[in-house]
């Protein structure tokens, strides 16, 4: 099942972080010690220029998802901040299109 949610672009230090947690994740199985990639892309059509962050749930991903329990709930998180995720820096919101696999991040410049 493939599912998308808003979020607002977070900071650290005036920079874009990169902040998903909760059941937003959870629900479609991304928990706790999952490795992943991510990925920058660059899609070029006559009209425009896009890009996007993929995130590509791996076994032998290079980053992991990161978590915490609260009221004796688990809570997972990804938490990605500099460089890898500079190109936030010119969106106030972000669009997430998530299923089991992947979160596809696209930058949203009204909502």
């Amino acid at each position: 099942m493939i599912d998308y949610k808003v979020l607002k672009v977070c900071r650290k230090n005036n920079k874009p972080r990169l902040w998903i947690e909760g059941d937003f994740l959870l629900s479609h199985g991304w928990v706790k010690g999952d490795s992943f990639d991510l990925t920058e892309c660059f899609e070029f059509n006559e009209n425009d220029l896009k890009d996007y962050l993929t995130l590509t749930r791996k076994p032998n991903g290079k980053r992991k998802v990161s978590g915490r329990d609260r009221n004796n709930k688990h809570i997972p998180i990804i938490d990605i901040t500099g460089r890898s995720v500079s190109m936030l820096n010119e969106y106030q919101k972000i669009k997430l299109i998530i299923n089991e696999n992947y979160i596809l991040i696209k930058g949203v410049k009204n909502v």
